[in-house]
């Protein structure tokens, strides 16, 4: 019994001793500092690629972010928030001096759900030149132009 015993903890030290050309592990933790990991900035313009999966219909649908504050707009209409990013999180609040109606017309229903998906969205999620933004009011599939 002694002997299995002596033959375990042999094997035991030898699994966890280095082998020939390996170099030991360094166990400090804080030997680096992690890096922030660079999440792009919603600033500039984009285009309205789909509104909750569907895509944007009819005339071009953009929004362009600057200096805290958006507007998206569809041919003469625009509607305008002002907003914030800290990483991925942001939030956005009406603006209603920044918004135009094309003489009194109105806006279309898919412009109103483009900009309730805006106004209500919480989270944005960057993939290369595309960023999709989601919140209690749906989605919002942008693409920088």
């Amino acid at each position: 019994m002694t002997r299995i015993l002596a033959v375990a903890l042999s094997l035991s030290l030898a699994a966890c001793s280095p082998q020939k050309g390996e170099t030991p592990v360094a166990n400090d933790i804080a030997a680096e500092p992690v890096a922030q990991d660079n999440v792009p900035s919603l600033e500039g313009n984009w285009a309205v690629m789909s509104i909750d999966g569907r895509p944007v219909s009819g005339s071009a649908m953009t929004a362009s972010f600057a200096g805290g504050e958006v507007s998206i707009a569809s041919g003469c209409v625009r509607r305008g928030l002002t907003y914030t990013q800290n990483r991925n999180v942001v939030s956005f609040a009406a603006d209603p001096g920044a918004s135009s109606n094309c003489e009194g017309r109105g806006t279309s229903a898919e412009h109103e759900t483009a900009y309730a998906a805006l106004e209500n969205a919480n989270i944005v999620i960057f993939s290369k030149d595309t960023a999709s933004l989601s919140g209690s009011g749906g989605n919002i599939a942008l693409q920088r132009r």
